[in-house]
Order: structure tokens, then sequence, then C-alpha cells
């Protein structure tokens, strides 16, 4: 609760600053949720993005385990909960002045003819980044005509402990991905450069990932400990990520979804109300 209060004296004592906040694609300062789509990571940072969930800045997580922008775009059935999810049937639910876009590599959970990769065999990364490429630029084009202001949130780094591609086994071939690899941040920030996302001010954002790494977006499992770390804290550090042989998901008691979310609403946050996050805002986003 102590969290949850500093965050509401915060984004109200922000209120004021409001016509300071850079302009939408839009052109106008506007209000509303802050959609946040993705795949598993934000599935594990889902309860630590909701419990920011405040009337004055709603934020809508929306993550489908193993999903890609092409499954996405297109629409796919969840395999978990039997949902059907599109992100313009999700767009026109809520109607978010920001889109937040953050997917780490996997290849997709529909056929090839959607437009996802077919990962049954061997697949290359430039077809994966071009998988990506079409479909991200879709659903940011069609959220910047509907006046939303479109982040492409960065991924955070593989493991190197599990190099990326297509491996053969004593098993036969196991295919590790290409999760977290460098170049679908610089497809990110590729797309931020490039004609349409100059002319709708598509934002690259190093937050969420940084969040979890190095500034220079390099791995690292642990990071040091935050207030509502005190149960998992060792040494001054706490474990963030997954590790062992897994390229890419956060830890699963917790501590690296928090500042994963505080990652994500950040720079949102920051151009839509004109203030910025301090980790005393998080506190309440350690109750698990």
């Amino acid at each position: 609760m102590i969290g949850i209060l500093a965050l509401c004296l915060v984004l109200t004592a922000c209120a004021g600053s409001l016509a300071l906040a850079p302009p939408s694609a839009s052109g106008t300062n506007r209000d509303g949720p802050i959609l946040v789509v993705g795949d598993s990571l934000i599935v594990q940072a889902t309860r630590a993005l909701q419990s920011w969930n405040l009337p004055s800045v709603p934020i809508i997580a929306q993550g489908g385990l193993g999903s890609a922008p092409c499954d996405w775009e297109t629409g796919y059935t969840d395999p978990l909960s039997g949902h059907h999810l599109k992100f313009s049937h999700v767009f026109q639910e809520s109607q978010p002045a920001a889109v937040v876009f953050a997917f780490t590599g996997n290849p997709g959970l529909e056929s090839n003819s959607n437009g996802c990769v077919n990962s049954s065999g061997r697949y290359s990364l430039p077809t994966l980044l071009a998988s990506y490429k079409r479909a991200l630029t879709k659903m940011a084009v069609y959220a910047s005509e509907k006046g939303a202001q479109v982040y492409l949130s960065a991924t955070p780094p593989r493991n190197p402990a599990t190099p990326p591609g297509l491996y053969r086994g004593s098993e036969g071939i196991l295919q590790y991905g290409f999760n977290g690899v460098p170049a679908l941040n610089r497809l990110y920030q590729d797309m931020a450069r490039s004609e349409l996302g100059e002319k709708f001010h598509w934002i690259y954002d190093p937050y969420p990932a940084e969040s979890v790494s190095t500034s220079s977006l390099a791995w690292r499992l642990n990071e040091r400990c935050m207030p509502w770390d005190a149960g998992g804290c060792r040494g001054g550090v706490v474990q963030v990520r997954a590790g062992g042989l897994d390229a890419i998901h956060l830890d699963t008691k917790g501590a690296g979804a928090i500042l994963y979310a505080i990652g994500l609403a950040q720079m949102p946050l920051q151009r839509m109300k004109g203030c910025g996050l301090t980790s005393t805002l998080a506190v309440g986003l350690g109750v698990r």
C-alpha cells in the first residue's frame, strides 16, 4: 500500500505539468490507458503492471506465452486460455493513449501462412526479423492512425549460456531460437528511425531491457536488492533472470518482473504525465 499511495501522490503532483508532456502522434496530449502487448515476459510482469492500475493512468497488460507479432497481427487462439487474441480487437476494447510492443523473439504459434516463421524445422534470423518487421509495422501503423503513441520495447539480452540458433544434439535437432539477440533491438531502433517511424513518432524504449540487465544491454543474472526484495536478497543482490539454460525468461520469484514492469511503464508515464519514476514508487509492486 505504501508504494501505491506514493504513486498516487506523484501522479497528482505531476498533473500540473501535463501541459509540458511531449505531444503524441496525433499532436495532442491524450489521456487514456497504456496498453502493453507481448509474449511470456509480459505474462510474467502482468501482476506487477496491474498493481499500477490507477484510475488516472490504467495499464492494460496483454501477454501470450510463446506468441510473436505475427500471431497478434492476424489473430490467434491462446493455447492455455483458449481465448482468441488479436491486436486490433484488444486496441478497440481498451482505446489506449499509448501502446507498448514488447516481444523477445519467438517465431510464432500460427503457421507461416499467417506470416509467422515455420519453426518445425531450421529457420534463419533474417527470416524471423522479416516476420517481426512486417507484423509490428502493421500494428504500429494501426495504433498510430488511431492516435496512440507507439513504443517499441527493447528485449532483455539473451542468456549467453544458451547460444542462439539451431543445434544438433544426441537426440536429434534442438532448436534454441533467437530470443533476446541484439539484432532484434537493432530492428526496433531501425523501425523508430524509419520514414514511418518518424512520421508517427514511434519510440524505441531501452528502459525495460535495461531494468534487468546492464545499461549496455549485456546479460546479468542478478541485480542489487531493492526494498521489496528483503525475502530474496542474498549478499546484496537478488536474482532477476531465470538462468540455467533458459534463454530469456525472468526469475520465478518475481523480482525481475517488478523491475521489468517499472521499465515498461517508465517512459510512457514520463511522456504522458511529464514526470519521472523512482524506485520508491514500486514498493507496492513487491506485494507477492
